[in-house]
């Protein structure tokens, strides 16, 4: 009898983290996710537009972080293909290397200085409202 119970629980506790590790498998929570093709939409909810970082290049290496509090959304590198969506209304961009970058707001690419070495940008409600 404590044998089946035994196995029961074991299997009950197989069962609940499985669903709980598909579910983190399928949330992007800011986390890189590769894309397919060419074509890479926003997310929107009522807060506002959210900016979607894609690298286009080798490599390139981004800082995001809000403003206000200077939390730390992303700090490191994306590999070519890999997307990351900032899911902030308000957002300090740093992307080092922009010519292996590309920035889209509500479905349009964001024209980024390529002749520097960094650019920076505040994406605030779906806009750039300055940039460094």
């Amino acid at each position: 009898m404590i044998v089946v119970v035994a196995v029961m629980v074991a299997l009950a506790l197989v069962g609940v983290g499985g669903t709980a590790l598909v579910g983190t498998l399928n949330s992007q929570g800011g986390k890189p996710v590769s894309t397919a093709g060419p074509s890479v939409s926003t997310q929107q909810s009522t807060n506002g537009s959210f900016a979607t970082v894609k690298a286009v290049g080798p490599s390139v290496r981004m800082l995001a972080k809000v403003p206000v509090s200077n939390t730390i959304i992303y700090q490191g590198r994306l590999n070519q293909g890999e997307t990351r969506i900032l899911s902030q209304p308000d957002v300090d961009l740093t992307i080092y290397d922009p010519k292996s970058a590309e920035v889209i707001l509500d479905g349009k690419v964001v024209k980024l200085d390529t002749a520097k070495d960094q650019v920076g940008m505040n994406i605030k409600d779906g806009r750039v409202t300055r940039t460094w």
